[in-house]
């Protein structure tokens, strides 16, 4: 954790899903997986943050182009944990940003082999062509940090979250490989990009909350000292939970009582009605193209 560490705030902030599982425009393209450009502005000057490239860089590049985004205005790139919905195509898209040393921030397990077994086995890691030499000689710069790390002034992602609720339903799917021995691999190079927006508040950007949002809130609220949540954006991994820890996963939420929160990708339809029955106009269907402007 970072030490004697305040967190600033930023003027405002801008996010834009650029990939998604859902679409609501046919020039739009879905794809099971999750991107978003965040642009955070301090002092007058934007940043302009890729969280994550999904798993089709073709479809990626379609969906700026869809949204006027300008690619080469990119300056960073976070990538929230290693499955190949959120990392694949991301040496082709740090070539199409068009930098030299762009920066790559993500945890320092990020490149560690994963796979599942069910329903059969398969590799949902990073691949191949997006290993670290290829990021590198494609132009990035890897930042490879497991506690807070600082954006800019006001925008910092988590570090490794802190597993502390006891309802939270961990996937134990997951597995990686040490000295040729099976071990369950619980995500733990998981991040999330946590915001704070001057008069409003935290916003928390998760790619797929493995960790459990809740955890990732309790992580937000104590390395930031700020316990005022403005907005909680991403995949929840609610799909296959039970009803029982939807339930609780609302009930500890709205103690944290955020503005709004919009989610998709992993959170699972019954997750997402539960949500809206709970937050009403609070809650919002996260989808491709969808903007926050806090």
């Amino acid at each position: 954790m970072l030490n004697n560490f305040t967190l600033g705030e930023l003027e405002s902030l801008k996010i834009t899903v650029l990939m998604e599982n859902t679409v609501t425009s046919g020039a739009l393209l879905g794809a099971h997986g999750l991107s978003f450009l965040v642009e955070a502005k301090k002092n007058g000057k934007t940043i302009h943050i890729l969280v994550d490239v999904g798993r089709d860089p073709e479809v990626l590049l379609n969906n700026m182009e869809v949204l006027k985004v300008d690619i080469s205005k990119i300056d960073l790139v976070v990538l929230t944990h290693c499955h190949h919905d959120h990392t694949h195509g991301l040496a082709t898209i740090i070539s199409e940003i068009g930098k030299k040393d762009l920066p790559v921030i993500a945890h320092p397990s990020i490149f560690r082999f994963n796979f599942r077994t069910r329903p059969f086995l398969s590799y949902i890691g990073i691949r191949k062509e997006d290993a670290k030499d290829q990021i590198e000689r494609c132009g990035g710069r890897l930042f490879l940090v497991s506690e807070p790390f600082e954006l800019m002034e006001g925008l910092i992602t988590s570090g490794e979250i802190s597993r502390e609720t006891e309802f939270e339903n961990l996937d134990r799917s997951r597995y990686t490989l040490e000295n040729g021995h099976i071990q369950p691999y619980m995500v733990t190079e998981e991040l999330a990009v946590i915001a704070n927006v001057s008069g409003k508040g935290l916003v928390i950007i998760t790619g797929c909350s493995h960790a459990g949002i809740i955890n990732i809130c309790k992580q937000a609220v104590s390395i930031t000292g700020l316990e005022r949540i403005e907005g909680i954006l991403g995949g929840l991994h609610l799909l296959k939970s039970s009803p029982e820890i939807i339930g609780k996963t609302i009930q500890t939420l709205k103690q944290y009582n955020p503005a709004w929160i919009s989610s998709g990708h992993c959170t699972g339809f019954l997750a997402e009605v539960a949500l809206k029955n709970a937050f009403q106009e609070q809650y919002h269907k996260m989808t491709c193209g969808s903007i926050y402007n806090v």
